[in-house]
Protein backbone atom coordinates (compact mmCIF):
# COMPACT_ATOMS: atom_id res chain seq x y z
CA UNK A 1 0.00 0.00 0.00
CA UNK A 2 2.82 2.44 0.79
CA UNK A 3 4.39 1.87 -2.61
CA UNK A 4 1.05 2.37 -4.37
CA UNK A 5 0.46 5.67 -2.58
CA UNK A 6 3.99 6.87 -3.36
CA UNK A 7 3.53 5.91 -7.00
CA UNK A 8 0.26 7.81 -7.32
CA UNK A 9 1.79 10.88 -5.68
CA UNK A 10 4.83 10.80 -7.98
CA UNK A 11 2.65 10.26 -11.05
CA UNK A 12 0.43 13.22 -10.23
CA UNK A 13 3.44 15.44 -9.55
CA UNK A 14 5.20 14.60 -12.81
CA UNK A 15 2.00 14.95 -14.81
CA UNK A 16 1.64 18.47 -13.48
CA UNK A 17 5.28 19.27 -14.24
CA UNK A 18 5.13 17.96 -17.82
CA UNK A 19 1.74 19.44 -18.63
CA UNK A 20 3.14 22.92 -19.32
CA UNK A 21 6.09 21.48 -21.25
CA UNK A 22 3.73 19.44 -23.42
CA UNK A 23 1.67 22.51 -24.25
CA UNK A 24 4.82 24.36 -25.30
CA UNK A 25 5.86 21.50 -27.59
CA UNK A 26 2.41 21.33 -29.19
CA UNK A 27 2.34 25.09 -29.67
CA UNK A 28 5.71 24.89 -31.45
CA UNK A 29 4.34 22.31 -33.89
CA UNK A 30 5.34 19.07 -32.20
CA UNK A 31 8.42 16.93 -32.73
CA UNK A 32 10.57 17.89 -35.71
CA UNK A 33 12.74 15.11 -37.18
CA UNK A 34 15.60 16.35 -39.34
CA UNK A 35 17.47 13.81 -41.49
CA UNK A 36 20.73 14.56 -43.29
CA UNK A 37 20.41 11.57 -45.64
CA UNK A 38 18.14 8.65 -46.44
CA UNK A 39 18.92 5.34 -44.82
CA UNK A 40 19.59 2.19 -46.82
CA UNK A 41 16.46 0.65 -45.31
CA UNK A 42 13.01 2.18 -45.74
CA UNK A 43 12.07 0.72 -42.38
CA UNK A 44 14.47 3.06 -40.59
CA UNK A 45 13.18 6.10 -42.48
CA UNK A 46 9.60 5.16 -41.68
CA UNK A 47 10.46 4.78 -38.01
CA UNK A 48 11.96 8.27 -37.96
CA UNK A 49 8.84 9.68 -39.59
CA UNK A 50 6.71 7.84 -37.07
CA UNK A 51 8.54 9.45 -34.16
CA UNK A 52 6.95 12.79 -35.03
CA UNK A 53 3.42 11.41 -35.14
CA UNK A 54 3.16 9.08 -32.17
CA UNK A 55 -0.30 8.86 -30.59
CA UNK A 56 -1.69 11.46 -32.97
CA UNK A 57 0.63 14.25 -31.78
CA UNK A 58 1.53 16.85 -34.39
CA UNK A 59 4.99 16.73 -35.90
CA UNK A 60 7.01 17.02 -39.06
CA UNK A 61 9.96 15.27 -40.70
CA UNK A 62 12.30 16.42 -43.45
CA UNK A 63 15.27 14.74 -45.12
CA UNK A 64 18.07 16.59 -46.89
CA UNK A 65 19.73 14.53 -49.63
CA UNK A 66 22.90 14.88 -51.64
CA UNK A 67 23.83 13.18 -54.87
CA UNK A 68 27.11 12.31 -53.11
CA UNK A 69 25.36 10.21 -50.45
CA UNK A 70 26.31 6.53 -50.51
CA UNK A 71 22.78 5.46 -51.40
CA UNK A 72 22.42 7.95 -54.25
CA UNK A 73 25.95 7.45 -55.55
CA UNK A 74 25.62 3.67 -55.78
CA UNK A 75 22.13 3.30 -57.19
CA UNK A 76 20.40 6.51 -58.21
CA UNK A 77 23.00 9.16 -59.01
CA UNK A 78 22.61 9.50 -62.79
CA UNK A 79 18.84 9.17 -62.92
CA UNK A 80 18.09 11.69 -60.19
CA UNK A 81 20.72 14.12 -61.47
CA UNK A 82 19.24 14.09 -64.96
CA UNK A 83 15.74 14.61 -63.58
CA UNK A 84 16.86 17.57 -61.48
CA UNK A 85 18.69 19.10 -64.45
CA UNK A 86 15.68 18.77 -66.73
CA UNK A 87 13.31 20.22 -64.15
CA UNK A 88 15.87 22.85 -63.10
CA UNK A 89 15.14 22.32 -59.41
CA UNK A 90 17.09 24.66 -57.08
CA UNK A 91 19.12 22.89 -54.35
CA UNK A 92 17.07 24.41 -51.51
CA UNK A 93 13.65 23.45 -52.91
CA UNK A 94 11.98 20.35 -51.40
CA UNK A 95 11.72 17.45 -53.86
CA UNK A 96 8.10 16.41 -53.98
CA UNK A 97 7.96 14.85 -57.45
CA UNK A 98 6.83 11.22 -57.31
CA UNK A 99 9.36 10.32 -59.99
CA UNK A 100 12.27 11.31 -57.77
CA UNK A 101 10.73 9.70 -54.69
CA UNK A 102 10.19 6.47 -56.63
CA UNK A 103 13.80 6.51 -57.80
CA UNK A 104 15.02 6.80 -54.22
CA UNK A 105 12.64 4.04 -53.15
CA UNK A 106 13.95 1.75 -55.90
CA UNK A 107 17.51 2.41 -54.72
CA UNK A 108 16.50 1.44 -51.19
CA UNK A 109 14.84 -1.71 -52.52
CA UNK A 110 18.07 -2.68 -54.24
CA UNK A 111 20.03 -2.24 -51.03
CA UNK A 112 17.48 -4.25 -49.07
CA UNK A 113 17.62 -7.07 -51.64
CA UNK A 114 21.39 -7.05 -51.50
CA UNK A 115 21.41 -7.21 -47.71
CA UNK A 116 18.87 -10.02 -47.79
CA UNK A 117 21.11 -12.09 -50.08
CA UNK A 118 24.04 -11.47 -47.74
CA UNK A 119 22.02 -12.62 -44.73
CA UNK A 120 20.80 -15.67 -46.63
CA UNK A 121 24.38 -16.56 -47.56
CA UNK A 122 25.51 -16.14 -43.95
CA UNK A 123 22.65 -18.39 -42.84
CA UNK A 124 23.85 -21.17 -45.15
CA UNK A 125 27.28 -21.02 -43.55
CA UNK A 126 25.74 -20.96 -40.08
CA UNK A 127 23.67 -24.06 -40.85
CA UNK A 128 26.93 -26.02 -41.10
CA UNK A 129 27.92 -24.96 -37.58
CA UNK A 130 24.39 -25.42 -36.27
CA UNK A 131 24.37 -29.10 -37.30
CA UNK A 132 27.67 -29.69 -35.54
CA UNK A 133 26.58 -27.67 -32.52
CA UNK A 134 23.46 -29.81 -32.13
CA UNK A 135 25.50 -33.01 -31.84
CA UNK A 136 28.00 -31.57 -29.36
CA UNK A 137 25.31 -30.00 -27.17
CA UNK A 138 23.37 -33.27 -27.18
CA UNK A 139 26.41 -34.98 -25.68
CA UNK A 140 26.92 -32.23 -23.11
CA UNK A 141 23.27 -32.25 -22.05
CA UNK A 142 23.31 -36.02 -21.71
CA UNK A 143 26.33 -35.78 -19.41
CA UNK A 144 25.03 -32.82 -17.41
CA UNK A 145 21.63 -34.42 -16.88
CA UNK A 146 23.22 -37.73 -15.88
CA UNK A 147 21.34 -39.71 -18.53
CA UNK A 148 23.25 -43.03 -18.78
CA UNK A 149 26.74 -41.57 -18.91
CA UNK A 150 28.18 -45.05 -18.43
CA UNK A 151 26.32 -46.32 -21.49
CA UNK A 152 27.69 -43.48 -23.61
CA UNK A 153 31.26 -44.16 -22.48
CA UNK A 154 30.84 -47.89 -23.14
CA UNK A 155 29.81 -47.17 -26.73
CA UNK A 156 32.77 -44.84 -27.18
CA UNK A 157 35.17 -47.40 -25.66
CA UNK A 158 34.12 -50.18 -28.03
CA UNK A 159 34.22 -47.80 -31.00
CA UNK A 160 37.69 -46.47 -30.14
CA UNK A 161 39.14 -49.97 -29.69
CA UNK A 162 37.65 -51.10 -33.00
CA UNK A 163 38.97 -48.01 -34.80
CA UNK A 164 42.51 -48.65 -33.55
CA UNK A 165 42.43 -52.23 -34.81
CA UNK A 166 41.02 -51.20 -38.19
CA UNK A 167 43.56 -48.39 -38.62
CA UNK A 168 46.54 -50.69 -37.97
CA UNK A 169 45.53 -54.04 -39.50
CA UNK A 170 42.18 -53.45 -41.16
CA UNK A 171 43.21 -53.78 -44.82
CA UNK A 172 46.35 -55.90 -44.45
CA UNK A 173 46.77 -59.67 -44.62
CA UNK A 174 47.27 -61.29 -41.23
CA UNK A 175 50.84 -62.40 -41.95
CA UNK A 176 51.79 -58.74 -42.54
CA UNK A 177 50.23 -57.32 -39.37
CA UNK A 178 52.47 -55.01 -37.35
CA UNK A 179 51.81 -56.42 -33.90
CA UNK A 180 54.24 -54.05 -32.18
CA UNK A 181 52.42 -51.01 -33.57
CA UNK A 182 49.03 -52.50 -32.73
CA UNK A 183 49.99 -53.22 -29.11
CA UNK A 184 51.60 -49.79 -28.76
CA UNK A 185 48.49 -48.02 -30.06
CA UNK A 186 46.19 -50.14 -27.93
CA UNK A 187 48.30 -49.59 -24.80
CA UNK A 188 47.79 -45.85 -25.26
CA UNK A 189 44.05 -46.49 -24.89
CA UNK A 190 44.05 -49.03 -22.06
CA UNK A 191 46.57 -51.38 -20.36
CA UNK A 192 46.23 -54.43 -22.59
CA UNK A 193 47.89 -57.79 -21.95
CA UNK A 194 47.21 -59.22 -25.40
CA UNK A 195 50.30 -59.85 -27.52
CA UNK A 196 51.17 -61.79 -30.64
CA UNK A 197 52.15 -64.71 -28.40
CA UNK A 198 48.57 -64.89 -27.10
CA UNK A 199 47.61 -66.80 -30.26
CA UNK A 200 48.68 -70.26 -31.33
CA UNK A 201 48.96 -69.09 -34.93
CA UNK A 202 48.45 -65.31 -35.35
CA UNK A 203 48.07 -65.76 -39.10
CA UNK A 204 44.80 -67.63 -38.59
CA UNK A 205 43.21 -64.76 -36.63
CA UNK A 206 40.67 -62.64 -38.51
CA UNK A 207 40.17 -58.91 -38.05
CA UNK A 208 36.71 -59.48 -36.58
CA UNK A 209 38.05 -61.95 -34.01
CA UNK A 210 40.82 -59.53 -33.09
CA UNK A 211 38.35 -56.68 -32.60
CA UNK A 212 36.09 -58.84 -30.41
CA UNK A 213 39.06 -59.96 -28.31
CA UNK A 214 40.30 -56.43 -27.63
CA UNK A 215 36.78 -55.12 -26.97
CA UNK A 216 36.13 -57.91 -24.48
CA UNK A 217 39.42 -57.29 -22.68
CA UNK A 218 38.83 -53.52 -22.56
CA UNK A 219 35.41 -54.12 -21.03
CA UNK A 220 36.88 -56.37 -18.32
CA UNK A 221 39.66 -53.89 -17.50
CA UNK A 222 37.10 -51.10 -17.30
CA UNK A 223 34.85 -53.14 -15.01
CA UNK A 224 37.78 -53.98 -12.71
CA UNK A 225 38.78 -50.32 -12.61
CA UNK A 226 35.25 -49.45 -11.53
CA UNK A 227 35.42 -52.04 -8.75
CA UNK A 228 38.73 -50.63 -7.53
CA UNK A 229 37.52 -47.02 -7.59
CA UNK A 230 33.88 -47.70 -6.55
CA UNK A 231 30.92 -46.96 -8.77
CA UNK A 232 30.14 -43.39 -7.49
CA UNK A 233 33.74 -42.29 -8.04
CA UNK A 234 33.77 -43.84 -11.51
CA UNK A 235 30.54 -42.08 -12.54
CA UNK A 236 31.93 -38.79 -11.28
CA UNK A 237 35.20 -39.39 -13.13
CA UNK A 238 33.37 -40.16 -16.38
CA UNK A 239 31.32 -37.01 -16.11
CA UNK A 240 34.27 -34.76 -15.28
CA UNK A 241 36.58 -36.15 -17.95
CA UNK A 242 34.06 -36.15 -20.78
CA UNK A 243 32.83 -32.61 -20.08
CA UNK A 244 36.39 -31.32 -19.92
CA UNK A 245 37.40 -33.01 -23.18
CA UNK A 246 34.27 -31.91 -25.02
CA UNK A 247 34.65 -28.29 -23.92
CA UNK A 248 38.34 -28.09 -24.84
CA UNK A 249 37.91 -29.80 -28.20
CA UNK A 250 34.85 -27.70 -29.08
CA UNK A 251 36.68 -24.45 -28.36
CA UNK A 252 39.57 -25.52 -30.58
CA UNK A 253 37.11 -26.55 -33.30
CA UNK A 254 35.34 -23.19 -33.22
CA UNK A 255 38.67 -21.41 -33.69
CA UNK A 256 39.53 -23.66 -36.64
CA UNK A 257 36.13 -23.09 -38.26
CA UNK A 258 36.45 -19.31 -37.85
CA UNK A 259 39.86 -19.43 -39.51
CA UNK A 260 38.45 -21.54 -42.35
CA UNK A 261 35.50 -19.16 -42.80
CA UNK A 262 37.72 -16.08 -42.96
CA UNK A 263 39.58 -17.28 -46.05
CA UNK A 264 37.11 -19.58 -47.77
CA UNK A 265 35.94 -16.82 -50.12
CA UNK A 266 39.27 -16.99 -51.96
CA UNK A 267 38.28 -20.43 -53.29
CA UNK A 268 36.03 -18.64 -55.77
CA UNK A 269 39.17 -17.49 -57.61
CA UNK A 270 39.86 -21.17 -58.34
CA UNK A 271 36.37 -21.68 -59.80
CA UNK A 272 35.16 -23.42 -56.66
CA UNK A 273 32.00 -22.67 -54.71
CA UNK A 274 33.13 -21.30 -51.31
CA UNK A 275 30.02 -22.65 -49.58
CA UNK A 276 30.55 -26.19 -50.90
CA UNK A 277 34.22 -26.04 -49.91
CA UNK A 278 33.29 -24.79 -46.45
CA UNK A 279 30.77 -27.61 -46.00
CA UNK A 280 33.25 -30.25 -47.18
CA UNK A 281 36.21 -29.13 -45.07
CA UNK A 282 33.99 -28.32 -42.10
CA UNK A 283 32.71 -31.90 -42.18
CA UNK A 284 36.27 -33.24 -42.19
CA UNK A 285 37.15 -31.00 -39.24
CA UNK A 286 34.09 -32.21 -37.36
CA UNK A 287 34.87 -35.86 -38.05
CA UNK A 288 38.30 -35.33 -36.53
CA UNK A 289 36.70 -33.55 -33.55
CA UNK A 290 34.35 -36.46 -32.86
CA UNK A 291 37.11 -39.05 -33.23
CA UNK A 292 39.61 -37.29 -30.95
CA UNK A 293 36.92 -36.46 -28.38
CA UNK A 294 35.95 -40.11 -28.00
CA UNK A 295 39.54 -41.34 -28.03
CA UNK A 296 40.83 -38.80 -25.50
CA UNK A 297 37.86 -39.35 -23.17
CA UNK A 298 38.32 -43.13 -23.12
CA UNK A 299 42.11 -42.90 -22.73
CA UNK A 300 41.91 -40.41 -19.85
CA UNK A 301 39.33 -42.48 -17.97
CA UNK A 302 41.53 -45.58 -18.27
CA UNK A 303 44.75 -43.85 -17.20
CA UNK A 304 43.85 -40.99 -14.86
CA UNK A 305 44.64 -41.51 -11.20
CA UNK A 306 42.18 -40.19 -8.61
CA UNK A 307 43.81 -38.67 -5.54
CA UNK A 308 42.00 -39.60 -2.33
CA UNK A 309 41.85 -36.94 0.35
CA UNK A 310 42.68 -38.15 3.85
CA UNK A 311 40.96 -36.12 6.53
CA UNK A 312 43.53 -34.88 9.00
CA UNK A 313 42.81 -35.36 12.69
CA UNK A 314 42.55 -32.01 14.41
CA UNK A 315 44.85 -31.85 17.46
CA UNK A 316 43.16 -31.26 20.77
CA UNK A 317 44.33 -28.83 23.43
CA UNK A 318 45.62 -31.67 25.59
CA UNK A 319 47.54 -33.35 22.79
CA UNK A 320 49.21 -30.11 21.76
CA UNK A 321 50.13 -29.31 25.33
CA UNK A 322 51.60 -32.76 25.88
CA UNK A 323 53.58 -32.48 22.66
CA UNK A 324 55.31 -29.36 23.92
CA UNK A 325 57.84 -31.35 25.87
CA UNK A 326 58.99 -33.06 22.64
CA UNK A 327 59.96 -29.73 21.12
CA UNK A 328 57.20 -29.89 18.45
CA UNK A 329 55.09 -26.92 17.47
CA UNK A 330 51.82 -26.43 19.32
CA UNK A 331 48.79 -24.18 19.24
CA UNK A 332 47.84 -21.90 22.10
CA UNK A 333 44.76 -22.72 24.09
CA UNK A 334 41.87 -20.41 23.30
CA UNK A 335 40.81 -18.47 26.38
CA UNK A 336 37.17 -17.96 27.14
CA UNK A 337 35.82 -14.46 26.89
CA UNK A 338 36.75 -11.62 24.54
CA UNK A 339 39.42 -12.29 21.97
CA UNK A 340 42.74 -10.56 22.76
CA UNK A 341 43.99 -8.24 20.03
CA UNK A 342 47.59 -8.58 18.91
CA UNK A 343 48.35 -4.97 19.84
CA UNK A 344 46.50 -5.09 23.17
CA UNK A 345 48.49 -5.20 26.46
CA UNK A 346 49.26 -8.76 27.49
CA UNK A 347 46.92 -9.93 30.33
CA UNK A 348 49.96 -11.21 32.29
CA UNK A 349 50.75 -7.59 33.30
CA UNK A 350 54.23 -7.74 31.78
CA UNK A 351 53.74 -4.34 30.16
CA UNK A 352 54.37 -5.77 26.68
CA UNK A 353 51.98 -6.07 23.79
CA UNK A 354 50.27 -9.43 23.47
CA UNK A 355 52.01 -10.16 20.12
CA UNK A 356 55.40 -9.58 21.79
CA UNK A 357 54.61 -11.66 24.87
CA UNK A 358 52.29 -14.67 25.15
CA UNK A 359 50.97 -14.08 21.60
CA UNK A 360 54.38 -14.55 20.00
CA UNK A 361 55.00 -17.75 18.01
CA UNK A 362 56.28 -20.51 20.30
CA UNK A 363 55.43 -18.60 23.47
CA UNK A 364 53.92 -20.30 26.51
CA UNK A 365 50.14 -20.10 26.78
CA UNK A 366 48.56 -17.71 29.23
CA UNK A 367 48.02 -19.24 32.66
CA UNK A 368 44.49 -20.42 33.15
Amino acid sequence: PEYAEAYEESLARYKEETKDEREKVLAAGGLYVLGTERHDSRRIDNQLRGRSGRQGDPGESRFYLSLEDDLMRRFANDRVASIMNRLKIPPDVPIEAKMVSKSIERAQNQVEDQNFEIRKDVLKYDEVMNTQRTIIYKWRNQILQGNDTHGLISEWRDEVVENVVMEVVGEIDSFEWDWDELIRRMTEIYPTEITEDSFTDPRDVTVGELVDLFVEEAEKVYAQREVDMTEPVMRSLERTVVLSVIDNKWREHLAEMDYLRSGIGLRAMGQRDPLVEYQREGYLYFEDLVRTTKEDSVRYIFHVEVAHRHEETKPTAMSTSSAKGDGSSHRQVQRDGDKIGRNDPCPCDSGKKYKRCHGAPGADPLPG
